[in-house]
Order: structure tokens, then C-alpha cells, then sequence
């Protein structure tokens, strides 16, 4: 043990004697007494005490970054969860999205893979107790996406003869019979 500390300064009978020092890892505790020539030993109470740290009841998360812009203040609450929205014009490449929190606040991302569809960061308070919700809304860019439809319908009226088949990209296809 260091720092060792007694209150009082020299052991007396009939009252507590307290004694602290540093924090130690341990599961059991040991007393070797050295009794002096003429005296006798005694315990009469022993009371041992630790102070373990409380676990945080409220997750906190410091920031949700979407392709490394943070959007955390951007989000609105909505009966205990927070929802945002960004538009997105490709279907297969959603921006990437890093959370982190705070006070062993446990941090989860559920990734979407595809628009439209939401994904969750999802984070839990370190006693357990607790879970709080940002869902981000993956929105279709209906502008770009009409732009693309176009420039491929163009792409087409210009192909003398036709096309032949997988000349264009499967969604290209069906996005075009549509």
C-alpha cells in the first residue's frame, strides 16, 4: 500500500482508528499484527469501505459526422429521437457516417446500403438504462436523378439501329421503361 495515512496519529483504544490510502485492486484484505512483548491483540471491528464510481445514467454522444461534416446540430428531435434528412443522386454511394460519444456512452452505427432508406446511430448510456436515436434519412436527389434519366434517353435516340443487349447498365434499363 502507499500513502498510508491514520486518524488519529497513533492508535487509541476505545475509539475508531481510521486509517486510508491509495486505491488497490484486490479481492481480499490481510492484517498481520506484530503484538509487542508484555501487550496483547485485538480486533474488535473491522468496517471496510469503497468507493466505486457511478455509472453514467444519460448516453452522450459528442458528434455524428456524415463524410466528415458534422451534422449533430442539425438534427430534430421527434418524441425522444433525433431525425435528419440530406439528399443523396447516387443510389449505391451513401456518405460515410462516424458517431462518437462520451462518459462510456456505447456508440452503434447501422449503416444503409442503398436510397432511399435510413440509417441509426444508436447510442446507449453506460449503466444500460438508456437509449437515444438519430436516424438519417437517405433521400433520392429527384433533380440529378431526372438529369441522368435524361442524358441516358438522349444517349439512346442517338443510337442508330438500336441497342444491343447490356449495352446499358441493367438500372439504366429499368429506370428508362419506367
Amino acid at each position: 500500500m502507499t500513502n498510508v495515512k491514520s486518524n488519529p496519529a497513533s492508535p487509541t483504544l476505545k475509539a475508531a482508528n481510521v486509517y486510508t490510502f491509495d486505491a488497490v485492486k484486490t479481492s481480499a484484505i490481510r492484517v498481520d499484527m506484530t503484538v509487542q512483548k508484555g501487550m496483547g491483540l485485538g480486533i474488535t471491528e473491522m468496517k471496510i469501505f469503497s468507493k466505486w464510481p457511478k455509472a453514467n445514467a444519460e448516453p452522450k454522444v459528442s458528434d455524428i459526422q456524415l463524410d466528415r461534416k458534422s451534422i449533430l446540430a442539425d438534427f430534430k428531435q421527434t418524441d425522444g429521437t433525433y431525425n435528419y434528412s440530406v439528399k443523396v443522386s447516387d443510389l449505391k454511394a451513401l456518405p460515410e457516417i462516424k458517431a462518437t460519444g462520451e462518459n462510456n456512452t456505447g456508440v452503434t452505427v447501422v449503416s444503409s446500403v442503398t436510397a432511399p432508406s435510413t440509417a441509426k446511430v444508436i447510442a446507449k448510456s453506460e449503466d444500460g438504462k438508456r437509449t437515444v436515436t438519430y436516424n438519417i434519412h437517405f433521400i433520392l436527389d429527384k433533380t440529378k436523378l431526372e438529369t441522368a434519366v435524361s442524358d441516358a434517353k438522349a444517349r439512346l435516340a442517338d443510337t442508330e439501329g438500336g441497342t444491343e443487349l447490356g449495352q446499358y447498365p441493367k438500372e439504366a434499363r429499368t429506370t428508362l421503361d419506367a
